[in-house]
């Protein structure tokens, strides 16, 4: 029989379950990724014996499974201890949180969103991963009064993309596309709790206008003001519009880009839910998951991974959280 087992590394410390099965110093541990959020996060409880020593600044790596197999789940920095006579609580981060803490005044010419992102995330010293050029912007500005995450999704938002780090350490910039599943749960043999929730779409049909219609003389062109934007916004849908307004949207192009990502938002928004398993290491932000098998029909379908939450105590043992949005394409 399998069991829930786990490897932690703070520092130079190692807390091997499956090596040391006999005790554990470990009384919980939870590790929360999010596409939504600026960071991913870990919280583990240890018991104060052996003359444990963690140190604020120590890195962490989190592998979880069961006792044939363990995944790397998160790898950050320890950023904070709390302790008393009994436990040992330490707090982190995964390092996407360094792009928070970048400040900077830059102007780029004639890039890609992603070469954008791309050096953001060099200055901040984050691994870039997979990555999409998205909108080409012929002036693009980057000031201080955001930090470098908040800038990085602006740019997602604007080309539709998502934007989070892998169990590696990878930062991640891409468009969500997946039509079938990488995981597969069934009403009555892998799932505890599901919760789904729809809601009306806010609009069908989105329009963006930019900063002037400089588009239509080519991407060199500098830009003025214009009585109508009428030929240079860009649309997506029919029905019910949302109207958006966005200077650093220059192009046409970059318009119909916007409209089509906002559109696209908006329906995957419209979809949400929350779904608790056995615990499963395996699952990462941006996988697609199946549900099948549930009474009501409407339950199930294909849904974005949005949102993983590994929880392992003594009390209820492994059990991850899985938020999902949107249906798949």
């Amino acid at each position: 029989m399998q069991y829930p087992g786990y490897k932690i590394t703070l520092g130079s410390t190692i807390i091997d379950s499956i090596a040391d099965s006999t005790s554990s110093t470990v009384i919980s541990l939870e590790v929360e990724l999010n596409i939504n959020a600026s960071a991913d996060t870990f919280n583990i409880v240890l018991a104060q014996v052996n003359g444990l020593v963690v140190n604020k600044g120590d890195s962490c790596k989190v592998e979880l499974g069961d006792t044939d197999n363990l995944t790397k789940v998160i790898e950050g920095t320890i950023e904070a201890i709390e302790s008393n006579i009994r436990w040992l609580e330490v707090k982190g981060f995964n390092s996407i949180s360094k792009l928070v803490n970048l400040r900077i005044n830059q102007i780029y010419e004639s890039q890609t969103a992603g070469a954008i992102v791309a050096n953001l995330a060099g200055q901040a010293e984050v691994t870039m991963g997979e990555k999409e050029d998205g909108i080409k912007f012929p002036f693009y500005t980057i000031d201080s009064t955001k930090n470098g995450y908040e800038h990085v999704r602006d740019l997602a938002r604007r080309c539709g993309f998502d934007v989070y780090l892998t169990p590696d350490g990878k930062l991640t910039f891409k468009e969500f596309t997946k039509i079938s599943a990488d995981h597969t749960f069934e009403y009555g043999q892998d799932i505890i709790e599901f919760e789904k929730y729809a809601k009306k779409e806010i609009a069908s049909q989105v329009s963006v206008f930019g900063e002037s219609p400089a588009s239509s003389q080519g991407d060199e062109t500098l830009h003025w003001l214009t009585k109508s934007f009428e030929d240079y916004k860009g649309t997506a849908g029919t029905g019910t519009k949302l109207q958006l307004e966005d200077a650093v949207i220059k192009t046409k192009d970059a318009a119909d880009t916007f409209a089509q990502a906002e559109l696209k938002n908006i329906k995957k928004n419209a979809v949400s839910g929350l779904l608790k398993i056995l615990g499963n290491a395996n699952l990462k932000l941006g996988d697609a998951i199946e549900i099948n098998k549930m009474p009501n029909e409407e339950m199930n379908g294909v849904f974005q991974v949005r949102s993983v939450g590994h929880y392992l105590s003594k009390d209820t043992g492994f059990i991850t959280k899985i938020g999902i949005g949107g249906l798949g394409n």
